[in-house]
């Protein structure tokens, strides 16, 4: 996969795309539609392909150049998916569309035959019409969906979505940044984060919870965490609001393997030497965060 720079906590599910946020009852009733099948059909092709590209061997310049052009090809299929969810996300921070409206640009763009001459023609207007204010709007917010940028880990071959238990990536590892939420007060993409996720927090703890969220029951999830930023018993309590939205996942996880996985990484730390250098770099990080506020 490329390379991406976009908000992760900023992301739209398949299931939530047939329905504006703070749409009513009404409306939805009023105006249904449905993506189901054909997002299900373009999923199984760019999985498919993903899964492709991903078996053969970059061993050749041109091997590496045909495989960006099938991964630009498999970025176009899925990119009305994606305008779908940008502008998903764009109404949860606020950004002035109806249901209605949303419904018709949907529609327009990834099954414009259900669509009458006369409304395909309203909703090229209509999309003409919001196109400056709502690229405005995602420059700071720049969603990111999970789910349609790594299909195969959500969804199955046929486009189907996994089970429950086996949905997410194997192993989720990070350093997450530490920016306080005084420290993100003039950040615009604050009220969409504060409504996706329920609360406003300190970046590392939605960085948290989100990995959560996306690791499958049993995965590897590992992060370095600040223990003693401000001092040991605000650490201690931080840490543990963090660890509390996982504790489910500690009873599938294989002990075997974790302590197979841990014991590797030990003896190649010392094959290679770094063990106690990244001891007291470990060391100096955390007591470092007695003299720093943010």
């Amino acid at each position: 996969h490329p390379l991406h720079t976009e908000n992760s906590f900023l992301s739209a599910q398949r299931s939530e795309l047939y329905r504006l946020p703070g749409s009513t009852e009404e409306e939805v009733e009023q105006a249904t539609f449905d993506l189901g099948d054909q997002l299900g059909e373009t999923l199984s092709e760019a999985i498919s392909e993903t899964v492709s590209i991903e078996s053969e061997a970059s061993t050749e310049m041109e091997v590496v150049k045909e495989k960006e052009n099938r991964w630009r090809r498999v970025r176009t299929s899925m990119q009305p998916y994606l305008d779908i969810a940008n502008l998903w996300i764009a109404a949860v921070d606020g950004f002035a569309i109806d249901h209605l409206h949303y419904r018709m640009l949907a529609l327009s763009s990834v099954k414009p035959l259900q669509l009458s001459t006369e409304q395909r023609r309203e909703a090229r207007e209509l999309k003409a019409s919001i196109h400056d204010n709502l690229e405005e709007r995602l420059r700071y917010l720049q969603p990111f969906h999970w789910e349609l940028e790594f299909p195969e880990v959500f969804y199955q071959l046929d486009g189907r979505s996994f089970p429950a238990a086996t949905r997410g990536f194997d192993a989720i590892l990070g350093n997450p940044p530490y920016i306080s939420t005084h420290t993100s007060s003039e950040e615009l993409w604050r009220r969409a984060v504060e409504s996706r996720f329920g609360y406003l927090e300190d970046l590392y703890v939605h960085f948290s919870d989100l990995g959560f969220r996306l690791l499958r029951n049993g995965g590897v999830f590992g992060f370095m965490v600040s223990a003693v930023r401000r001092g040991p018993v605000e650490g201690f309590y931080s840490v543990a609001k963090v660890i509390a939205t996982g504790v489910n996942d500690i009873f599938h996880t294989s002990v075997r393997r974790t302590y197979a996985i841990a014991l590797l990484a030990v003896q190649e730390s010392i094959r290679r030497k770094v063990l106690v250098a990244f001891a007291v770099f470990v060391v100096a990080m955390l007591f470092a965060g007695w003299f720093l506020d943010v």
